[in-house]
């Protein structure tokens, strides 16, 4: 860990590989803390679909996972954010983290020309995931936001979507369920003629390669 990051101090910064007295302190405070926890039934968990709410309300406006790491300030990595939707649960002191990222972003757009600020609304919009401010209340479990409609993305979207994230001509024909030549008519009468180029050039680079590796 740098000089500067701002987990010292912390647990966090004693998983992270510091071995300083600040962070030996810190995680052996954490882990007498959870001992007493566990002697008096206190569970400090919550329960990680009010972390997704956040992160994905947050993709919503254009927040890519990414973007949302760099903004934490060392707080979580990319990895730490991604890995929320394979658990049920997270310490309140994540929660905690996430809440306070969120509060800080929710109501920044980030710019434009920012990468992947439109493939996280795309993603967003095609999970159907509402923006920070359809919610009046994110943490009520069995809220439906009011003042905010999903609408499908327009297929154009979606195609461009699927490419964002390096789907190829095969996978996206068998998404579609459609053949070749009707993709690539259809490409031709929505403005995709480029993208359409590109999907069949990266097709063919993937083709020798398979014959050179054979």
């Amino acid at each position: 860990m740098r000089r500067d990051d701002k987990r010292h101090g912390t647990p966090a910064g004693h998983v992270a590989g510091c071995r300083r007295e600040c962070c030996r302190k810190a995680k052996l405070a954490y882990d007498k803390r959870r001992k007493l926890d566990a002697i008096q039934g206190i569970d400090r968990r919550v329960p990680t679909w009010r972390v997704m709410r956040r992160i994905q309300a947050l993709q919503a406006i254009g927040w890519s996972v990414p973007k949302m790491a760099e903004a934490s300030e060392g707080r979580m990595s990319f990895k730490t954010i991604y890995g929320f939707a394979r658990t049920e649960y997270v310490w309140v002191s994540t929660f905690k983290d996430v809440d306070w990222l969120y509060r800080r972003l929710m109501l920044i757009a980030p710019a434009a020309s920012s990468p992947g600020v439109t493939r996280a609304k795309r993603h967003a919009a095609r999970m159907g995931w509402p923006p920070p401010l359809a919610w009046d209340d994110i943490d009520d479990e069995d809220e439906q936001p009011t003042n905010w409609q999903y609408r499908p993305a327009e297929r154009v979207d979606l195609v461009r979507d699927y490419i964002d994230r390096g789907h190829g001509l095969t996978e996206i024909l068998a998404i579609l369920k459609v053949n070749r030549e009707a993709f690539e008519k259809w490409c031709a009468r929505n403005g995709l003629n480029r993208e359409y180029s590109a999907l069949v050039a990266a097709q063919h680079v993937r083709a020798r390669q398979g014959r050179w590796a054979s």
